[in-house]
């Protein structure tokens, strides 16, 4: 499926993905030569989209975003943010319980802080900002590894976790069409709708990655890209 990609895109102008290491499926991309035009790709694992308006977080995302962005982003090329996994997994859980806040709270307070650092990038100049739709949930009950372990203070289920994302993604898409954003929207071709989670067929073939299997990811993700870059 992925040989049958090799010309999507054709730009004078570059395109860059910004996001948490589930972005990491960019760099595949890259590295197999799947496309004449390379995209550039800064992944920062645990990246969250509450941290953008953090310059003390503990990933440094803001920062390095932000230096990224100054120093090799002209104001007509394509920016992309590929956040929220974390936020929609750990954090809202997290901060809700260790602050006695609510989940809608902090909820509001990730998409308040991924909005605003977006709409301040639009002011700058830079023209073609797109959001790609928050990754669903993969991390199972049961699932082995570090993340796993790193994140075991949240016990809400896996169907709790991508109802959130999904709750996510929909006010994603009402903040893109108010901002002029492009969005790309991936969930429907992650979604069992059976299951109402992740398919289960997308999943690493490692039991401890949590990441989407990038054979199976690439070419999908490619063509939700491809199809944004042409409405843009």
């Amino acid at each position: 499926m992925i040989n049958r990609i090799f010309n999507l895109f054709k730009s004078k102008n570059k395109i860059f993905v910004f996001g948490d290491s589930h972005a990491r499926v960019f760099e595949y991309i890259n590295n197999k030569n799947i496309l004449k035009q390379k995209i550039e790709v800064l992944s920062i694992g645990g990246a969250t989209a509450y941290g953008l308006t953090n310059p003390r977080s503990k990933t440094n995302a803001l920062e390095l975003f932000k230096e990224k962005i100054n120093t090799e982003c002209s104001k007509k090329d394509s920016l992309f943010f590929f956040l929220g996994e974390v936020d929609c997994g750990f954090v809202i859980w997290y901060r809700a319980k260790k602050y006695n806040e609510s989940i809608d709270f902090q909820f509001e307070r990730s998409l308040g802080n991924y909005e605003n650092f977006l709409v301040n990038l639009k002011k700058e100049g830079f023209k073609n900002l797109y959001i790609i739709e928050t990754v669903l949930p993969t991390i199972f009950d049961g699932f082995k590894g570090e993340i796993a372990h790193e994140r075991r203070e949240v016990v809400a289920s896996i169907e709790e976790r991508t109802l959130l994302t999904l709750k996510y993604n929909s006010r994603l898409k009402d903040i893109s069409a108010i901002n002029g954003f492009g969005f790309v929207k991936i969930t429907d071709e992650l979604i069992d709708k059976k299951t109402g989670v992740v398919k289960l067929t997308l999943l690493n073939d490692d039991k401890t990655n949590h990441h989407l299997n990038n054979y199976s990811f690439a070419p999908l993700i490619l063509k939700k890209i491809k199809n944004a870059l042409e409405k843009k």
